[in-house]
């Protein structure tokens, strides 16, 4: 019974360490998408501000 506890607590902890990998990672992804459209919008080039603007909406769900 110790056992499976302790397999499930560490499977759980793996679990959540991967979930976490993944955020951060998604994170980094949509903050260089942002720096990218804020660039582009301060030099004017609208298409491609939107594009990216848009791009992290679709990616996320919301924008940052």
């Amino acid at each position: 019974m110790n056992t499976i506890k302790i397999f499930l607590a560490m499977f759980s902890y793996l679990v959540l360490l991967h979930l976490s990998a993944h955020i951060a990672l998604a994170d980094q992804q949509t903050e260089g998408l942002l720096q990218e459209a804020n660039i582009a919008y301060t030099n004017q080039d609208y298409d491609l501000a939107i594009d990216l603007y848009e791009q992290i909406i679709n990616k996320n769900g919301y924008s940052p």
